[in-house]
């Protein structure tokens, strides 16, 4: 009877891991959205009065796909989740219509709950990049994607 609860037991925590990473992978998505919706606007805007908010919502996207790579769901979910404030910061601020979709989900909000997120936390401030990058790459989409990796894919 014991090695059927164990074998129960190793499924379980197996299929919790698995669900946690699918979840995990699904924020970096919708983070790296947000990013790239950021960028859209502020391009489309024709202002960059922001680029620092863009700058680290990207570096820290950068270390959340790095901790999600290495199986560090933690990391990578408060890497993500930072990343997603300033994103959104950038939205709120462009009052752009439809920020409901950029704006946390249920399934996120339980991650940040699981994680114990905490957005004052000191390792987000020792993280925190002193100078923008550069506007030639900031604020053109291609030369972003072929130089900071933000996606999971």
């Amino acid at each position: 009877m014991k090695p059927v609860l164990l074998i129960l037991f190793f499924y379980f925590c197996l299929n919790v891991q698995a669900q946690d990473n699918n979840s995990v992978k699904e924020l970096l998505t919708r983070t790296e959205t947000s990013i790239y919706k950021a960028q859209k606007e502020m391009i489309a805007g024709h202002t960059t009065k922001q680029p620092m908010e863009l700058s680290l919502a990207i570096v820290f996207q950068v270390m959340a796909v790095e901790s999600f790579k290495n199986n560090e769901l933690k990391l990578a979910t408060c890497y993500s989740l930072k990343a997603r404030e300033y994103s959104n910061q950038i939205l709120v601020q462009m009052k752009l219509n439809g920020m409901d979709y950029y704006m946390l989900n249920s399934n996120e909000l339980v991650l940040s709950k699981q994680y114990n997120f905490n957005s004052n936390d000191e390792v987000f401030k020792l993280k925190a990049i002193s100078k923008p990058i550069d506007d030639s790459i900031l604020f053109d989409a291609q030369k972003l994607y072929t130089s900071y990796l933000i996606s999971t894919n």
